[in-house]
């Protein structure tokens, strides 16, 4: 049966279980899903969890979604791209798990001025740059990525390829070293010709950019990467909760407490 996801949490589950009712015919092709009220009852979950299962099956194509008309079965296997949904260093880190990562090379160099910028560091500084392809299932390529570590952390990054999960979370436990906090940013971009043969697609693909940046106590920088996602391989959701002034929460609190 196919899985949707491995994911731990609550709404990836739920998620996974209406995947699964599909495949048994539950929920048959072209056929409208219960409502968020019904499906809240169903799975004995909060509105909330059912929302973001119905937007991690409408990111991967199994459902779309109409207002005023509902939620429909569109296809039952899901579409070849990866979903990335964050709130957390620790989402991003887990978000690798399962690609391997096949190193291609691995240099050192002095960075010149346009990467260390994008870096973080000054021009010329020395860095391991580590490039490969991070492929999952039977090799399938999703990203080519470009790692940067600095010289003084070269020695924990020889042997990168073959290696599942974060390349980040593995130095970082090879240096003794505690990911504190992490720094990206997204472009989009058309592949030129080298990236697009390294990646198998045509030259001038669009393509997703990311740069991010893992630092350690005291801002010291343990690695920057640079990934490279063709189209339709890759969506990213960025999930953020908005803190209300403590003293709100505080008044919230002491009405509850008079009611």
């Amino acid at each position: 049966m196919t899985q949707l996801t491995d994911r731990s949490p609550l709404y990836a589950q739920v998620a996974q279980e209406i995947l699964n009712r599909i495949h048994r015919g539950d929920y048959t092709l072209g056929a409208l899903l219960p409502t968020e009220h019904e499906l809240c009852e169903a799975f004995g979950v909060s509105r909330v969890t059912i929302r973001g299962a119905m937007k991690e099956l409408e990111l991967r194509g199994i459902i779309s979604r109409q207002p005023g008309v509902g939620t429909r079965v569109e296809r039952t296997t899901p579409r070849d791209r990866f979903i990335h949904e964050s709130s957390s260093v620790e989402d991003v880190l887990q978000f690798t798990q399962e690609m391997r990562f096949r190193q291609t090379s691995a240099t050192l160099v002095s960075v010149n001025e346009e990467t260390a910028l994008a870096i973080g560091a000054r021009a010329s500084a020395k860095f391991l740059r580590i490039e490969g392809l991070r492929v999952v299932g039977g090799g399938e390529t999703i990203c080519h990525s470009t790692h940067f570590v600095p010289a003084r952390f070269a020695a924990h990054a020889t042997d990168f390829d073959g290696q599942k999960g974060s390349l980040a979370a593995l130095l970082a436990s090879r240096a003794g070293i505690e990911i504190d906090e992490l720094d990206q940013s997204l472009e989009a971009i058309n592949l030129d010709k080298d990236e697009a043969a390294l990646l198998g697609v045509r030259e001038d693909e669009a393509a997703l950019a990311t740069w991010r940046r893992y630092r350690g106590e005291g801002d010291v920088l343990l690695i920057a990467t640079r990934s490279l996602f063709p189209k339709d391989r890759y969506s990213y959701s960025l999930r953020n909760r908005r803190e209300r002034p403590a003293i709100e929460r505080r008044a919230q609190r002491f009405a509850g407490r008079r009611g």
